[in-house]
């Protein structure tokens, strides 16, 4: 019998002992790491890493295709918090990507990572 689980805890409950081993020691590392910085603020302690990821590249006019206009570029935000807090990369990707109708949210410039 099947059982239609979310997708996180599917790949908890088929994850063997030794990549269980290797998550809880990769959560311990950097959860170690928070705890320092934050009761050591006058050291350089390292924050958690934060990647920006590509959405769209740009679209640049071309005067031969009058029906394809400009579009910048944006990229994401997706890193070490996001994964810790069980975030799903798709689901961060396809709110950033938006609708027709909505806006995407957590776009950010791709070269300074501010917000778009």
């Amino acid at each position: 019998m099947l059982i239609d689980l979310p997708r996180s805890l599917y790949q908890e409950a088929t994850a063997t002992d030794a990549q269980r081993s290797k998550i809880k020691a990769i959560k311990y590392v950097m959860d170690t790491l928070k705890n320092q910085s934050a009761s050591k603020p006058d050291q350089n302690i390292l924050p958690y890493r934060t990647y920006i990821w590509e959405g769209a590249p740009e679209v640049p006019e071309d005067p031969a295709t009058p029906e394809i206009e400009y579009k910048a570029a944006w990229c994401f935000k997706y890193g070490e918090e996001e994964w810790l807090a069980r975030k799903e990369f798709g689901k961060i990707k396809k709110a950033a990507t938006g609708t027709a109708i909505k806006a995407g949210i957590g776009r950010v410039n791709c070269l300074t990572g501010a917000p778009l």
